[in-house]
């Protein structure tokens, strides 16, 4: 769910709302990226100890988050088995993967 976003100019100060914050938005157009590093080393909690580094995973998605545009008859077929219509998807593709690499071989 995206958080609602209203931009507004008062006194001549530009700030953006979100349903957690205000943001001063010529405050951040002012920040340059030596800003930023700046802050960063002189920010005490941003450094990493060695026994965080061991505990520390990368978490890689299995499956990347992609847009596909599929024929309206292929989403239908798919989407009416209900929930898991995207996995479903996943598998068919899958298998073709499959078929298509086996034959190459």
């Amino acid at each position: 769910m995206k958080s609602k976003r209203t931009t507004t100019t008062t006194r001549g100060k530009r700030t953006m709302q979100t349903e957690r914050a205000y943001v001063d938005l010529a405050r951040v157009d002012a920040t340059t990226a030596d800003d930023i590093e700046r802050h960063a080393r002189e920010d005490d909690e941003a450094a990493w100890t060695p026994e965080m580094l061991t505990k520390a995973r990368i978490f890689y998605p299995s499956k990347p988050a992609i847009t596909i545009r599929v024929h309206p008859r292929v989403l239908a077929f798919f989407k009416r088995e209900g929930r898991g219509y995207q996995s479903r998807i996943n598998a068919a593709l899958l298998a073709y993967v499959d078929a298509h690499e086996r034959k190459a071989s």
